[in-house]
């Protein structure tokens, strides 16, 4: 049985409550329609989606559709103090629940730009078919557990399932990542068949 959602699992500091300034917005909320428009984060919109940007990222606001977003809907992550669990940046909303996976990837991964974390019911069924690899235990949402699972099994894959939750696509641009998730949606809607 799914998690249920009760918020952010860390706290917030707001260095400035405006709309960050982030170069590549209107393409990641572009990407969010594309998302929605495929169903690749199922009929219910939720998620995240970020980018790397100066020396943090931008992210969705928590409790966002991503198929509705708007740059008041986005935050800039600075910096994430994983002993402290703590998030500063600049919004006008609290920043995604799950920032500390995005942040986790990027620590990780210097070549990745791009993370998309989908719950794509249909890939996550599919995962060892597609050769998609998976957490081995399951975590609460919003944890830094979760994400150092996801360090476990990241590597240099692009694309990781995590166990009873969702997939995690990755790019060097915006545009590598949703054509990954795209091709594992795909996929596996032919392994439904």
């Amino acid at each position: 049985m799914p998690e249920i959602y009760v918020g952010v699992k860390f706290k917030t500091i707001f260095l400035k409550k405006e709309v960050p300034k982030g170069k590549l917005n209107k393409k990641l909320i572009e990407i969010g329609k594309k998302i929605a428009k495929y169903e690749l984060n199922g009929n219910m919109g939720w998620g995240n989606i970020s980018y790397r940007f100066e020396n943090g990222f931008v992210i969705n606001a928590t409790k966002e559709n991503i198929g509705h977003l708007d740059e008041k809907k986005l935050v800039f992550v600075k910096s994430v103090d994983w002993k402290k669990k703590c998030v500063k940046g600049i919004g006008l909303k609290e920043p995604s629940s799950e920032c500390f996976m995005h942040a986790a990837a990027y620590e990780l991964r210097k070549d990745v730009n791009v993370v998309l974390h989908l719950h794509d019911d249909l890939v996550l069924k599919h995962a060892k078919e597609l050769g998609i690899k998976e957490t081995i235990n399951e975590k609460p949402y919003g944890t830094i557990e979760l994400a150092e699972e996801i360090k476990k099994v990241l590597g240099m894959r692009n694309c990781v399932a995590i166990k009873n939750h969702g997939i995690l696509a990755l790019g060097k641009n915006i545009r590598e990542a949703f054509d990954l998730a795209l091709k594992m949606h795909k996929k596996s809607e032919e392994l439904k068949k």
